[in-house]
């Protein structure tokens, strides 16, 4: 092997390690502060993850009486992807089958444009029914591709918890929203 063919070798490995590596999601944090969930449960008294999703955990009162479940999209399925790969989103869901709130975590977006979602787009998620009969809040103009997969991943995520057995079970005792079965 001569010298200009090793040369070109192990640039093109090294070019091959960088790729991988700008592909990886940051490190950071892979848990939510018990302060960002206060926010949207003020009741919270213990978080525990589900023992079908570890990734969900079921957000309970003094009491133990479950209030909802917080998750983050980058955790659960579907898989969205943005402009620049998948945005962890971490939503807050409601025993009324509504989204109590979304916060953005992990994500590779660009700056410039992600800077652009603002505070209302994120506030137009919530009260929202779970499983998106509700509407959806509009993509944001000038960030649509980063605005839209999120959307889609707050609201695809939702429908997997809302199909958890605990979850489930929890909706039909508390509100009627995951019964067939006709309010009396």
């Amino acid at each position: 092997m001569n010298l200009t063919h090793r040369m070109f070798s192990a640039a093109a490995v090294a070019l091959m390690a960088v790729s991988v590596c700008a592909q990886q999601p940051p490190a950071g944090p892979r848990t939510l502060a018990d302060a960002a969930v206060r926010g949207w449960f003020p009741a919270l008294a213990q978080r525990k993850p589900l023992a079908s999703r570890p990734e969900v955990e079921a957000v309970r009162n003094l009491k133990g009486e479950v209030l909802g479940w917080v998750f983050s999209t980058d955790q659960l399925a579907p898989v969205v992807r943005g402009k620049r790969g998948e945005i962890g989103v971490w939503v807050a869901l409601g025993v009324d089958g509504k989204i109590r709130g979304v916060k953005v975590g992990r994500h590779r977006e660009d700056k410039k444009w992600f800077d652009r979602i603002r505070d209302p787009f994120y506030k137009a998620f919530d009260g929202r029914p779970a499983d998106g009969s509700g509407g959806q809040p509009d993509a944001v103009t000038t960030a649509t591709v980063s605005s839209r997969a999120m959307i889609d991943d707050v609201f695809g995520a939702c429908r997997t918890v809302l199909g958890l057995p605990e979850v489930r079970k929890q909706l039909g005792a508390g509100t009627g929203i995951a019964s067939d079965k006709p309010a009396r």
